[in-house]
């Protein structure tokens, strides 16, 4: 199959209808959607309380595909419309006379690279919670609301502290 041909049954199998789909992966909440040149991006939407929330993803060193090239208010993400990355407009908008010296050198990044892609970057941020970010987005998932787990956190720290203290003594 060519490129066209991977695009158009990708978009068959995962069509964008409302902009955007949405994963959970990791226990966090992935999207899915195509840019401009309709080439697939992936995005990590982090929890407030996640100590990368704020960050700059210019900052942020994370092996996915073509690195981060976006990031705010806790969304991170990633495009698969760099060089050598086949890019589906120029095919609808009738640019093949542009591509076609060109079209063997690129590649179509499809929904499940790009979840593949996901799972890396869910798996990094993932690896700089603390404790007590992990223990939150599990409980949460689990139904307990936020300040139902900070009082159970801050309950154990507490009981921890006095543990500490009598092993002193």
């Amino acid at each position: 199959m060519d490129n066209k041909e991977l695009f158009e049954r990708d978009n068959e199998e995962h069509p964008c209808k409302d902009g955007e789909l949405h994963v959970v992966l990791g226990g966090y909440d992935c999207y899915l959607k195509r840019n401009a040149f309709l080439c697939w991006t992936g995005y990590v939407q982090l929890p407030k309380h996640h100590p990368m929330f704020n960050k700059c993803y210019e900052n942020i060193q994370c092996h996915v595909h073509g690195g981060l090239t976006y990031g705010k208010d806790g969304r991170f993400g990633f495009d698969c419309g760099h060089i050598g990355d086949y890019l589906p407009v120029f095919d609808v908008e009738n640019f093949a006379h542009v591509i076609e010296r060109d079209q063997k050198k690129v590649v179509y990044r499809d929904y499940n690279f790009v979840v593949d892609n996901l799972r890396v970057l869910t798996e990094f941020f993932e690896s700089h919670e603390t404790v007590s970010d992990i223990d939150l987005r599990v409980s949460q998932q689990n139904g307990s609301s936020e300040s139902q787990v900070k009082s159970m956190y801050d309950s154990y720290m507490s009981a921890r502290r006095m543990f500490d203290q009598s092993k002193q003594k």
